[in-house]
């Protein structure tokens, strides 16, 4: 699973609720992908993937 930021509002079928502009919600890439999709003719796209800082490895030095 992957987080992701909504952009626009929309009804998501699968979570059977409204999803606002602004949420981070997690969902496969895939699922996104289907989400943008479907309302690319509403002007899409409606999430865009958050990229989650990696962690620093400390040294032991």
């Amino acid at each position: 699973m992957a987080k992701f930021k909504v952009l626009k509002e929309y009804k998501d079928k699968k979570l059977n609720k409204v999803v606002k502009a602004g949420e981070e919600i997690e969902m496969t890439v895939k699922r996104a992908d289907e989400i943008n999709e479907a309302l690319k003719s509403y002007d899409g796209p409606f999430v865009e993937r958050v990229e989650e800082p990696k962690e620093k490895k400390l040294s032991k030095w």
